[in-house]
């Protein structure tokens, strides 16, 4: 009889493990599943932004924005880098150097650093009129700015000359980042670079 219990008691405790595994691999099996949900949620995340002033929604992922953001972004980076005076230049390259990538940083400050300096020295004004509409690439991450630039040095205005910018750019973790801007001239071949060219 002592030897029944004690199977009967042996077989309770077999059956109750054997219970508390499978709940744990229940458990288990939930959590993963449960991850994998909420990764794939985040990666087909959107935001909409309407900032004041916009005449249309626009929309960013972790790695990719609709065409409305990218042009909004061209605008602010090239009121920042084509429009200046002696006295703003700093401030306003600082702020557009917050925009650019880590590889890419220490490239565009020396580039920004000497036009800045060009800019004091040489008492220059810069302004930069879009003329058509920005062009979106985005399986390159290209925007073409085209415009007319103004320039005026030591209060003598320069002869309005039109010209064409290009910013390669990355959207990271729904971050607008800069690779690359430059000025673009099509009877020449152009390297991008990082360097800026007012």
């Amino acid at each position: 009889m002592l030897g029944l219990r004690y199977l009967s008691v042996l077989n309770r405790v077999y059956r109750e493990n054997l219970l508390l595994k499978l709940s744990l691999v229940a458990l288990v099996v939930i959590t993963w599943l449960n991850y994998k949900d909420a990764a794939s949620c985040r990666a087909d995340r959107s935001v909409i932004l309407i900032p004041p002033g916009a005449k249309e929604a626009m929309s960013i992922k972790t790695d990719s924005a609709d065409e409305a953001y990218l042009r909004q972004m061209s605008r602010y980076v090239a009121a920042l880098a084509l429009n200046y005076t002696p006295s703003t230049i700093e401030g306003q390259f600082a702020e557009l150097l917050t925009l650019y990538d880590g590889s890419t940083y220490p490239q565009a400050r020396k580039g920004f650093e000497v036009l800045a300096s060009s800019v004091v020295v040489t008492n220059l004004t810069q302004a930069f009129y879009l003329q058509e509409k920005i062009t979106v690439e985005p399986e390159v991450q290209t925007l073409t700015l085209k415009g007319l630039v103004l320039r005026t040095i030591n209060s003598e205005a320069q002869a309005p000359l039109s010209e064409e910018y290009k910013l390669r750019y990355k959207i990271e973790s729904g971050e607008f980042r800069i690779l690359e801007f430059w000025k673009y001239q099509k009877d020449q071949p152009q390297e991008p670079q990082t360097e800026p060219h007012g």
